[in-house]
Protein backbone atom coordinates (compact mmCIF):
# COMPACT_ATOMS: atom_id res chain seq x y z
CA UNK A 1 0.00 0.00 0.00
CA UNK A 2 1.73 3.08 -1.02
CA UNK A 3 2.37 5.81 1.54
CA UNK A 4 0.65 3.35 4.62
CA UNK A 5 2.42 5.10 7.16
CA UNK A 6 1.10 8.72 6.38
CA UNK A 7 -2.30 6.64 6.01
CA UNK A 8 -2.03 5.50 9.36
CA UNK A 9 -1.41 8.33 11.21
CA UNK A 10 -3.47 10.40 9.47
CA UNK A 11 -6.08 7.79 10.59
CA UNK A 12 -4.52 7.73 14.27
CA UNK A 13 -4.34 11.77 14.48
CA UNK A 14 -8.19 11.74 13.92
CA UNK A 15 -8.93 9.00 16.38
CA UNK A 16 -6.94 11.30 19.20
CA UNK A 17 -9.54 14.51 17.89
CA UNK A 18 -12.30 12.39 18.95
CA UNK A 19 -10.80 11.20 22.05
CA UNK A 20 -9.71 14.35 22.97
CA UNK A 21 -13.67 15.47 22.66
CA UNK A 22 -15.17 13.23 24.33
CA UNK A 23 -12.56 13.42 27.31
CA UNK A 24 -12.36 17.23 27.37
CA UNK A 25 -12.70 17.51 31.30
CA UNK A 26 -10.24 14.72 31.86
CA UNK A 27 -7.75 16.47 29.12
CA UNK A 28 -8.64 19.56 30.61
CA UNK A 29 -7.93 18.51 34.19
CA UNK A 30 -4.72 16.95 32.50
CA UNK A 31 -3.35 19.92 30.98
CA UNK A 32 -3.73 21.74 33.84
CA UNK A 33 -1.66 19.38 35.66
CA UNK A 34 1.38 19.64 33.36
CA UNK A 35 1.24 23.35 33.11
CA UNK A 36 1.86 23.32 37.01
CA UNK A 37 4.55 22.20 39.09
CA UNK A 38 3.50 21.74 42.89
CA UNK A 39 5.57 20.80 45.87
CA UNK A 40 5.97 21.17 49.43
CA UNK A 41 8.82 22.94 51.44
CA UNK A 42 9.87 20.96 54.53
CA UNK A 43 10.58 23.19 57.58
CA UNK A 44 11.87 21.75 60.89
CA UNK A 45 13.12 23.89 63.78
CA UNK A 46 16.16 22.86 65.63
CA UNK A 47 15.46 23.96 68.20
CA UNK A 48 12.06 22.31 69.60
CA UNK A 49 11.81 19.81 66.38
CA UNK A 50 8.41 21.26 64.82
CA UNK A 51 7.67 20.35 61.45
CA UNK A 52 6.00 22.84 58.91
CA UNK A 53 4.51 21.63 55.72
CA UNK A 54 4.76 24.77 53.08
CA UNK A 55 2.84 23.60 49.73
CA UNK A 56 3.51 25.73 46.45
CA UNK A 57 2.07 25.72 43.06
CA UNK A 58 4.24 27.04 40.44
CA UNK A 59 3.13 27.53 36.41
CA UNK A 60 6.22 24.54 34.76
CA UNK A 61 8.67 26.01 32.74
CA UNK A 62 9.44 24.76 28.96
CA UNK A 63 11.68 22.11 30.66
CA UNK A 64 9.08 20.56 32.78
CA UNK A 65 6.83 20.41 30.15
CA UNK A 66 9.04 18.73 27.40
CA UNK A 67 10.01 16.14 30.25
CA UNK A 68 6.16 15.38 30.07
CA UNK A 69 6.01 15.38 26.60
CA UNK A 70 9.17 12.85 26.49
CA UNK A 71 7.93 10.78 28.94
CA UNK A 72 3.95 10.52 26.85
CA UNK A 73 6.30 9.44 23.52
CA UNK A 74 7.92 6.63 25.45
CA UNK A 75 4.51 5.67 27.22
CA UNK A 76 2.68 5.62 23.79
CA UNK A 77 3.78 5.15 20.09
CA UNK A 78 6.83 7.73 19.90
CA UNK A 79 6.40 8.22 15.98
CA UNK A 80 2.39 8.57 16.28
CA UNK A 81 3.12 11.29 19.26
CA UNK A 82 5.64 13.22 17.40
CA UNK A 83 3.20 13.56 14.58
CA UNK A 84 0.48 14.08 16.39
CA UNK A 85 2.25 17.07 17.96
CA UNK A 86 3.16 18.44 14.67
CA UNK A 87 -0.21 18.01 13.08
CA UNK A 88 -1.93 20.19 16.27
CA UNK A 89 1.11 22.72 15.47
CA UNK A 90 0.24 22.78 11.83
CA UNK A 91 3.67 22.14 11.70
CA UNK A 92 4.70 25.39 12.34
CA UNK A 93 7.72 26.36 14.48
CA UNK A 94 6.10 28.95 16.37
CA UNK A 95 7.69 28.47 20.13
CA UNK A 96 3.82 28.94 22.03
CA UNK A 97 2.18 27.08 19.22
CA UNK A 98 4.79 23.73 19.69
CA UNK A 99 4.28 24.24 23.33
CA UNK A 100 0.95 24.18 23.43
CA UNK A 101 0.77 21.03 21.17
CA UNK A 102 3.29 18.89 23.43
CA UNK A 103 1.30 19.96 26.51
CA UNK A 104 -1.89 18.31 25.07
CA UNK A 105 0.58 15.27 23.60
CA UNK A 106 1.17 14.75 27.05
CA UNK A 107 -2.23 15.24 28.50
CA UNK A 108 -3.14 12.66 26.25
CA UNK A 109 -1.17 10.16 27.38
CA UNK A 110 -2.36 11.26 30.94
CA UNK A 111 -5.33 9.23 30.47
CA UNK A 112 -5.60 5.62 30.19
CA UNK A 113 -8.75 4.82 28.37
CA UNK A 114 -6.95 7.52 25.66
CA UNK A 115 -4.26 5.23 25.41
CA UNK A 116 -5.85 2.10 25.07
CA UNK A 117 -8.35 3.49 22.80
CA UNK A 118 -5.83 4.43 20.37
CA UNK A 119 -3.93 0.99 20.92
CA UNK A 120 -7.01 -0.68 20.04
CA UNK A 121 -7.99 1.01 16.64
CA UNK A 122 -4.35 1.02 15.61
CA UNK A 123 -4.36 -3.16 15.86
CA UNK A 124 -7.35 -3.07 14.22
CA UNK A 125 -6.32 -1.16 11.61
CA UNK A 126 -2.90 -3.37 11.24
CA UNK A 127 -5.47 -6.50 11.18
CA UNK A 128 -7.74 -4.83 8.22
CA UNK A 129 -4.50 -4.00 6.02
CA UNK A 130 -2.94 -7.37 6.89
CA UNK A 131 -5.84 -9.35 5.66
CA UNK A 132 -6.34 -7.17 2.82
CA UNK A 133 -2.99 -8.00 1.72
CA UNK A 134 -2.62 -11.51 2.71
CA UNK A 135 -2.47 -13.17 -1.18
CA UNK A 136 -0.04 -9.91 -2.43
CA UNK A 137 2.37 -10.44 0.52
CA UNK A 138 2.56 -14.37 -0.41
CA UNK A 139 4.04 -14.11 -3.54
CA UNK A 140 7.47 -11.77 -1.78
CA UNK A 141 10.61 -13.41 -1.28
CA UNK A 142 11.27 -15.06 2.17
CA UNK A 143 13.24 -11.65 3.04
CA UNK A 144 10.37 -9.38 3.02
CA UNK A 145 7.21 -11.42 4.32
CA UNK A 146 9.93 -11.50 7.21
CA UNK A 147 9.65 -8.06 7.59
CA UNK A 148 5.89 -8.08 7.66
CA UNK A 149 5.88 -10.95 10.02
CA UNK A 150 8.02 -8.89 12.27
CA UNK A 151 5.99 -6.09 12.05
CA UNK A 152 2.60 -7.97 12.40
CA UNK A 153 4.72 -9.37 15.46
CA UNK A 154 4.59 -6.16 16.87
CA UNK A 155 0.85 -6.28 17.74
CA UNK A 156 -0.47 -6.21 21.58
CA UNK A 157 -2.78 -8.62 20.66
CA UNK A 158 -2.62 -12.55 18.61
CA UNK A 159 -2.69 -12.20 15.49
CA UNK A 160 -3.40 -14.26 12.27
CA UNK A 161 -0.27 -15.01 9.74
CA UNK A 162 0.42 -17.49 7.09
CA UNK A 163 2.36 -20.60 7.83
CA UNK A 164 5.27 -21.07 6.29
CA UNK A 165 6.08 -23.90 3.81
CA UNK A 166 8.79 -25.75 5.65
CA UNK A 167 11.55 -26.39 3.24
CA UNK A 168 14.97 -27.61 5.38
CA UNK A 169 15.66 -28.69 8.56
CA UNK A 170 18.35 -30.02 10.86
CA UNK A 171 17.20 -32.90 12.94
CA UNK A 172 19.77 -35.15 15.56
CA UNK A 173 19.88 -38.79 14.19
CA UNK A 174 21.53 -40.07 17.48
CA UNK A 175 21.58 -39.17 20.86
CA UNK A 176 23.55 -40.22 24.25
CA UNK A 177 22.24 -41.74 27.23
CA UNK A 178 22.81 -41.11 30.77
CA UNK A 179 26.05 -43.22 30.96
CA UNK A 180 26.86 -41.57 27.62
CA UNK A 181 26.29 -44.25 25.29
CA UNK A 182 25.47 -43.24 21.76
CA UNK A 183 22.13 -44.71 20.02
CA UNK A 184 20.58 -43.98 16.96
CA UNK A 185 17.02 -42.72 17.20
CA UNK A 186 14.10 -44.40 15.57
CA UNK A 187 12.52 -43.49 12.37
CA UNK A 188 9.33 -42.51 10.77
CA UNK A 189 8.05 -42.53 6.95
CA UNK A 190 5.87 -39.75 5.33
CA UNK A 191 7.31 -36.48 6.99
CA UNK A 192 7.37 -33.57 5.17
CA UNK A 193 10.43 -33.24 5.31
CA UNK A 194 12.97 -36.19 5.23
CA UNK A 195 16.31 -37.41 3.95
CA UNK A 196 17.53 -39.28 1.34
CA UNK A 197 15.63 -42.56 2.26
CA UNK A 198 12.39 -40.93 2.93
CA UNK A 199 13.35 -41.19 6.65
CA UNK A 200 12.79 -38.69 9.88
CA UNK A 201 13.87 -39.36 13.09
CA UNK A 202 11.48 -39.41 16.41
CA UNK A 203 13.20 -38.14 19.65
CA UNK A 204 9.29 -38.95 21.51
CA UNK A 205 8.09 -40.09 24.67
CA UNK A 206 6.11 -43.59 25.01
CA UNK A 207 2.63 -42.67 24.19
CA UNK A 208 3.85 -39.38 21.92
CA UNK A 209 4.93 -42.51 19.62
CA UNK A 210 1.66 -44.60 20.58
CA UNK A 211 -0.11 -41.45 18.73
CA UNK A 212 1.95 -41.08 15.79
CA UNK A 213 1.77 -44.61 15.26
CA UNK A 214 -2.16 -44.86 15.61
CA UNK A 215 -2.80 -41.81 13.06
CA UNK A 216 -0.27 -43.64 10.94
CA UNK A 217 -2.57 -46.49 10.95
CA UNK A 218 -5.55 -44.60 9.99
CA UNK A 219 -7.04 -44.95 6.87
CA UNK A 220 -6.69 -42.41 4.03
CA UNK A 221 -2.89 -41.54 6.38
CA UNK A 222 -0.95 -39.43 3.63
CA UNK A 223 1.80 -37.73 5.51
CA UNK A 224 3.30 -36.01 8.87
CA UNK A 225 4.76 -33.00 10.59
CA UNK A 226 6.14 -32.85 13.90
CA UNK A 227 5.55 -29.27 14.38
CA UNK A 228 8.81 -27.29 15.83
CA UNK A 229 8.60 -26.34 19.38
CA UNK A 230 9.62 -22.80 19.11
CA UNK A 231 6.93 -20.27 17.01
CA UNK A 232 8.44 -19.58 13.98
CA UNK A 233 7.84 -19.05 10.43
CA UNK A 234 7.66 -22.71 9.71
CA UNK A 235 5.75 -23.81 12.71
CA UNK A 236 1.81 -23.56 13.84
CA UNK A 237 1.58 -21.33 17.06
CA UNK A 238 -1.41 -21.15 19.17
CA UNK A 239 -1.51 -18.50 21.48
CA UNK A 240 -2.28 -18.20 24.98
CA UNK A 241 -3.22 -16.00 28.10
CA UNK A 242 -0.39 -16.25 30.04
CA UNK A 243 -1.46 -13.74 32.03
CA UNK A 244 -4.36 -10.72 31.44
CA UNK A 245 -3.74 -9.21 28.67
CA UNK A 246 -0.59 -11.27 28.06
CA UNK A 247 -0.16 -13.88 25.29
CA UNK A 248 3.07 -16.41 24.62
CA UNK A 249 2.39 -18.91 21.99
CA UNK A 250 2.47 -23.06 22.43
CA UNK A 251 3.31 -25.17 19.47
CA UNK A 252 1.08 -28.36 19.12
CA UNK A 253 2.65 -31.61 18.97
CA UNK A 254 1.60 -33.03 15.06
CA UNK A 255 0.07 -31.92 12.26
CA UNK A 256 -1.44 -34.77 9.93
CA UNK A 257 -2.70 -34.95 6.72
CA UNK A 258 -5.40 -37.46 5.51
CA UNK A 259 -7.43 -37.86 2.47
CA UNK A 260 -11.12 -38.18 2.79
CA UNK A 261 -13.14 -39.67 0.53
CA UNK A 262 -14.05 -37.35 -1.46
CA UNK A 263 -10.57 -37.16 -2.14
CA UNK A 264 -10.14 -33.73 -0.15
CA UNK A 265 -6.68 -33.40 2.05
CA UNK A 266 -7.14 -32.22 5.25
CA UNK A 267 -5.40 -31.14 8.08
CA UNK A 268 -5.42 -32.71 11.87
CA UNK A 269 -4.02 -31.04 14.75
CA UNK A 270 -2.87 -33.21 17.64
CA UNK A 271 -1.03 -32.36 20.89
CA UNK A 272 -0.41 -35.32 23.22
CA UNK A 273 0.88 -33.14 26.44
CA UNK A 274 0.98 -33.30 30.10
CA UNK A 275 -1.21 -31.46 32.11
CA UNK A 276 1.13 -31.73 35.38
CA UNK A 277 2.75 -28.27 34.44
CA UNK A 278 1.79 -24.58 35.65
CA UNK A 279 0.99 -24.01 31.89
CA UNK A 280 -1.66 -26.73 30.82
CA UNK A 281 -4.47 -25.31 31.62
CA UNK A 282 -4.28 -21.88 30.36
CA UNK A 283 -2.63 -23.67 26.94
CA UNK A 284 -5.77 -26.11 26.38
CA UNK A 285 -7.89 -22.61 26.89
CA UNK A 286 -6.21 -21.22 23.75
CA UNK A 287 -6.06 -24.29 22.17
CA UNK A 288 -9.83 -24.24 22.51
CA UNK A 289 -10.58 -20.86 21.81
CA UNK A 290 -8.29 -21.39 18.34
CA UNK A 291 -10.77 -24.59 17.78
CA UNK A 292 -13.54 -22.28 18.20
CA UNK A 293 -11.99 -19.67 15.86
CA UNK A 294 -10.71 -21.74 13.26
CA UNK A 295 -11.98 -25.26 13.84
CA UNK A 296 -13.78 -25.04 10.52
CA UNK A 297 -10.95 -24.88 8.45
CA UNK A 298 -9.35 -28.17 9.96
CA UNK A 299 -10.71 -32.07 9.89
CA UNK A 300 -9.79 -32.64 13.65
CA UNK A 301 -8.44 -30.61 16.41
CA UNK A 302 -7.68 -32.76 19.44
CA UNK A 303 -5.82 -33.11 22.84
CA UNK A 304 -4.49 -35.89 24.56
CA UNK A 305 -3.23 -37.05 27.90
CA UNK A 306 -2.29 -40.11 30.15
CA UNK A 307 -4.72 -40.23 32.91
CA UNK A 308 -4.20 -43.74 35.24
CA UNK A 309 -2.30 -45.29 32.77
CA UNK A 310 -4.72 -44.28 29.98
CA UNK A 311 -4.76 -42.26 27.12
CA UNK A 312 -7.57 -40.28 26.60
CA UNK A 313 -8.71 -37.38 24.13
CA UNK A 314 -10.72 -34.17 23.82
CA UNK A 315 -12.29 -33.69 20.88
CA UNK A 316 -11.95 -30.06 20.50
CA UNK A 317 -14.13 -30.06 17.17
CA UNK A 318 -17.28 -30.43 20.02
CA UNK A 319 -18.49 -26.81 21.19
CA UNK A 320 -19.71 -28.88 24.47
CA UNK A 321 -15.94 -29.88 24.63
CA UNK A 322 -14.87 -26.28 23.86
CA UNK A 323 -17.33 -25.04 26.83
CA UNK A 324 -15.78 -27.47 29.12
CA UNK A 325 -12.58 -26.56 28.84
CA UNK A 326 -13.25 -23.15 29.40
CA UNK A 327 -14.93 -23.59 32.55
CA UNK A 328 -12.69 -26.39 33.56
CA UNK A 329 -10.27 -25.63 36.88
CA UNK A 330 -8.54 -29.08 37.28
CA UNK A 331 -7.53 -30.83 33.85
CA UNK A 332 -7.09 -34.36 35.51
CA UNK A 333 -11.37 -34.41 36.52
CA UNK A 334 -11.66 -33.30 32.83
CA UNK A 335 -10.18 -36.04 31.17
CA UNK A 336 -12.10 -38.55 33.01
CA UNK A 337 -14.75 -36.82 32.59
CA UNK A 338 -18.18 -37.36 29.91
CA UNK A 339 -16.26 -34.85 27.43
CA UNK A 340 -13.18 -36.74 27.07
CA UNK A 341 -13.17 -40.21 25.76
CA UNK A 342 -10.57 -43.35 25.48
CA UNK A 343 -8.74 -42.38 22.54
CA UNK A 344 -7.45 -45.02 20.15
Amino acid sequence: MDRAGDEAHKYLHSILDGLAARYKSEVTSAIKDIETMAGKILKVNRVDHDVTNDEFAEVADNRAIEDAYRAARRASSDDVARTYAEYLAGQGDDDDILRDAHVKVAALAHIPEIVKDVESEADKLATKWFDQTRVARSRLNDRKQAEYDDIQAMSSKPQRISLGKPKVRQEDTKIRDSDGNEMVLPTRTKHLLADSNGAFPIRLNEWETTVLDTEMARPGFCAWYRNPSRAGKESLSISYEHEPDDYLPFCPDFIFFVQLDDGRIVADIMDPHGFHLADALPKLHGLARFAENYGAEFHRIEAVAMVDEKLRVLDMTKPTVIKAVRDCTHLDGLYMSEHAQDYC
